[in-house]
């Protein structure tokens, strides 16, 4: 099952927290959850750059978050994109992924980041349940464009 791809110009920090579930590295929601202990962290990682940085971490679970802060070069976007794909690997199912990617504090990136960001989607969006990218601006724009460029639904 494919999974959506959620674009939106400004979203809540409660909306954030209802839609996707979680806070951290615990599901939120239910008592019985929060009980469970924490999945184990395959990937925690920072891509730094000239003029911005890029956060990814993976657990266990399947949960994939992403941050990027500043501009995304293509080295910094590289960075994530082949850690990402490792981590992914290691999980060793292709499906039923939960992917967050905060765009929020990033003004843009490289034109030569987009082909890396759009291989990705073609090669791993299918795996993921649900993708939502909370953005704004022109990292709104971009993540649009590599969502139609990798002919994502």
């Amino acid at each position: 099952m494919a999974a959506r791809l959620c674009c939106t110009r400004v979203l809540s920090l409660t909306l954030l927290v209802a839609s996707v579930a979680r806070c951290g590295h615990e599901w939120l929601g239910s008592a019985a959850l929060l009980k469970q202990p924490l999945p184990k962290v395959l990937l925690n990682e920072t891509h730094l750059g000239t003029f911005g940085s890029g956060w990814v971490a993976i657990d266990a679970n399947g949960f994939l978050s992403a941050q990027l802060v500043g501009f995304g070069t293509k080295e910094v976007t590289r960075g994530c994109v082949e850690s990402c794909e490792a981590s992914l690997r290691k999980l060793r199912r292709r499906s039923n992924f939960l992917g967050l990617f905060d765009l929020r504090q990033g003004y843009g990136c490289s034109p030569f980041a987009v082909p890396l960001l759009v291989g990705f989607l073609q090669e791993y969006g299918a795996s993921f349940r649900r993708i939502a990218v909370v953005a704004k601006g022109a990292p709104l724009r971009i993540s649009q464009v590599v969502a139609s460029a990798a002919r994502f639904r």
